[in-house]
């Protein structure tokens, strides 16, 4: 039985992710989060300043270009990419080479308000996800949301984290999740959707996952390669985690499901 699933995967991969580019790119253009909420490595360990140059923000561009990306790109790892001043002009750049590319800015919520999603917009998003992580900081979002009357009200999507309804990651057995928090399903044994995507930290290094909070999983630097080298030198270890075959520390400790 065990065989049989096995061979699926491998014809699955085959037809539907080898060769293929990114599914979805994160890139990190800054390293600082203003919350230190228990859910998140943050709260465990304070990062050390910086932020990405925008010469290599446009090399990576440029370079997911000629991968013909066109999938999910957003801007965060373990940061508020609200932080960052430069961000209109970033998204700007990036959607005027993307142009296919669905652009997605996650926040924490705290530096929005109708100015800045108007800037967040204009500068080319094709969505806006806030996340709540307090009653006061939720409050203030939601009423900001309902009383907003934009063209882009649609393409606004709020969610509360703090409350326990959501599902937690305990970001590749970084954190203990307490009992409110923990809800998780199971490992993702039969392989994970992570193995298609590219995250990229604020010094420019490729990390194996979003959920690698301590850069364990290093597949390469772009300030040394280009996006194309580092993508398919990775493939190996990248079609490895597709198929459920882990060799990171994270990956055997991480509990986020491959569907979530």
């Amino acid at each position: 039985m065990d065989f049989i699933k096995n061979i699926k995967k491998q014809i699955n991969y085959s037809f539907t992710i080898k060769n293929k580019p990114p599914t979805a790119v994160a890139i990190e253009t800054n390293s600082i989060c203003n919350r230190s909420c228990e859910y998140c490595p943050v709260s465990i360990e304070k990062r050390e300043k910086g932020e990405m140059s925008r010469e290599l923000f446009i090399k990576i561009i440029n370079g997911l270009d000629d991968l013909k990306f066109h999938g999910l790109l957003t801007f965060h790892h373990f940061n508020e990419p609200l932080i960052d001043k430069r961000l209109p002009s970033l998204i700007e750049y990036a959607r005027s080479v993307l142009v296919d590319a669905h652009i997605r800015i996650v926040s924490n919520g705290d530096l929005i308000n109708e100015d800045s999603i108007l800037d967040l917009f204009h500068s080319g998003i094709s969505e806006l996800r806030i996340s709540g992580h307090d009653e006061k900081a939720s409050s203030r979002i939601e009423k900001l949301i309902s009383n907003y009357s934009g063209d882009y009200k649609n393409k606004i999507f709020f969610q509360r984290f703090y409350d326990g309804s959501m599902r937690m990651s305990n970001w590749g057995g970084t954190i203990k999740l307490s009992k409110k928090y923990d809800k998780l399903m199971s490992h993702p044994s039969g392989g994970c959707k992570y193995g298609q995507q590219l995250t990229i930290n604020y010094k420019g290094e490729s990390v194996i996952c979003c959920r690698d909070y301590f850069s364990e999983g290093m597949i390469g630097d772009h300030k040394r390669n280009t996006v194309k080298e580092i993508w398919n030198n990775s493939s190996k270890v990248r079609k490895n985690i597709s198929l459920g075959n882990y060799e990171f520390d994270i990956c055997k400790n991480c509990n986020v499901p491959q569907s979530s």
